[in-house]
């Protein structure tokens, strides 16, 4: 059972669920932008794309609010619940599984799990070199 304490602990008390969920409506722009405890505005996928969404840190959890629609706002929760349109614990498997957060799964170097990545065995076409220390001589007899 995943809980909203770990994952407001991987994701910067909530800011890269935003990060996250904007980058998708937003691919090539930069989405936040933090100073401090607050950031700046932003595009509002909700709200007709305008410059009005403000996001900014409030007890250790970053809320959200639009300037021009007094009812959007909330946690990150909340904003990913727009956006997936889940709840409750499948809303916060849905947030683990896009994020690649892995909360509930082993860590650990000796568990069983494979890896994701996929690497080919290299064996044939191997180079070949040679290892001499130092100091390289030169011990043939000179020829007459």
């Amino acid at each position: 059972m995943i809980e909203e304490k770990q994952i407001l602990h991987d994701t910067h008390y909530g800011l890269d669920i935003y990060a996250h969920i904007l980058r998708k409506y937003y691919p090539d722009e930069i989405v936040i932008e933090l100073s401090g405890k607050t950031c700046k505005l932003t595009r509002n996928p909700f709200n007709e794309d305008k410059m009005t969404l403000n996001i900014r840190n409030q007890d250790w959890v970053f809320q959200f609010e639009d300037v021009e629609l007094p009812d959007f706002k909330g946690n990150p929760f909340d904003f990913a619940a727009f956006h997936f349109q889940l709840s409750d614990q499948e809303l916060l498997q849905k947030i683990n599984e896009e994020m690649n957060l892995l909360i509930g799964e082993p860590k650990g170097f000796y568990t069983n799990k494979k890896s994701k990545v996929q690497v080919p065995e290299v064996t044939a076409n191997l180079p070949k070199f040679s290892y001499f220390r130092c100091p390289v001589t030169n011990y043939d007899t000179p020829q007459k």
